[in-house]
């Protein structure tokens, strides 16, 4: 009997459970309350399990984060793991090297160019959807700028000018800025001077390039941070002069089934011709769970409501 621990119950982690049953596996979540100190995993983690972890990873020492608190993937759950797979976002290479040691196959899912690409395509689908949500505008016409050509601003350029936006990419790489003026999108350096009017603004690049120096230029655009932390607005700059949204986590939020499709098709390297889909929707998510509360972005009967942590109002 095929059996996986999945830490986290989030509902991409319910997604991937239910695919897992499909093809045969015993599917149990594992998950910590505790105040101090890693939880428990090993007490009871099956013989012979394989383990799926989150998104954000396991690190050099072996924890894994949770909604609830910290679990410790230690050498007491790796023994029992021998002959399976252990399987996040990222396996910190200490962990790698004890658990291949022990013929344990190890899957650091974000490191696949098949997932990134993939998870790209979901996340410019969801940012598409909360421009359209925010500004309360469509995206015909609109003069939109990203910052950054990477696999999401190419994946979001290429869907927003289909969509007959007006596209303007900044990037600092010459190789990217050929690229998409080959593709018939306008291109330039990182640079306030290059902007020139735009409505909306998405950053896709993860270190700060948005600087005192765009202030004054994006007081009047609503931006979406795209990126993983810190994000591109850098530390000096008022955020309470910026219409900012902090759009994280989009695939697992707006294409739950989708996302849990790519982890798994992933880590199990699942043969392309074999469609994991199913073809329709069983009813097993529930869509209002699609956008938990954050504190910054909330979707609301289709209409995205971006929240300025400065000055605390709401603008949908």
């Amino acid at each position: 009997m095929r059996r996986l621990v999945i830490v986290g119950s989030d509902s991409r982690d319910r997604q991937v459970a239910k695919i897992a049953e499909r093809e045969g596996w015993t599917v149990q979540f594992a998950s910590a309350v505790v105040t101090q100190g890693p939880g428990d995993l090993a007490s009871s983690f099956p013989e012979g399990a394989s383990l799926l972890g989150p998104v954000m990873g396991i690190d050099d020492d072996g924890r894994i984060q949770t909604e609830h608190g910290v679990l410790r993937l230690d050498d007491e759950v790796l023994e029992k793991m021998i002959g399976g797979v252990c399987a996040a976002g990222i396996v910190a290479p200490s962990v790698r090297r004890r658990a291949e040691g022990l013929g344990i196959r190890v899957v650091s899912y974000r490191e696949s160019e098949a997932f990134s690409w993939q998870n790209a395509v979901l996340t410019a689908e969801g940012a598409i959807q909360a421009t359209i949500g925010a500004s309360g505008y469509g995206v015909y016409r609109r003069p939109i700028g990203i910052l950054g050509y990477g696999r999401v601003g190419r994946a979001l350029a290429r869907r927003l000018s289909l969509l007959g936006a007006k596209v303007r990419v900044f990037d600092e790489e010459l190789s990217h800025r050929a690229q998409a003026e080959s593709e018939g999108i306008s291109a330039y350096p990182i640079a306030p001077q290059a902007v020139g009017r735009i409505d909306l603004l998405f950053n896709t690049i993860p270190h700060p390039v948005i600087t005192q120096e765009w202030e004054r230029l994006l007081q009047d655009v609503l931006i979406f941070e795209l990126a993983s932390a810190p994000g591109g607005v850098a530390a000096e700059v008022d955020r309470a002069k910026l219409a900012l949204a902090v759009l994280s986590g989009l695939p697992g939020k707006i294409a739950p089934m989708r996302a849990a499709e790519i982890i798994w098709e992933t880590v199990m390297a699942v043969d392309p011709s074999v469609d994991t889909r199913g073809g329709k929707d069983d009813g097993i998510f529930d869509r209002s769970e699609n956008w938990p509360g954050d504190g910054s972005f909330a979707l609301q009967h289709g209409a995205c409501c971006v929240y300025n942590k400065g000055t605390g109002g709401e603008r949908c």
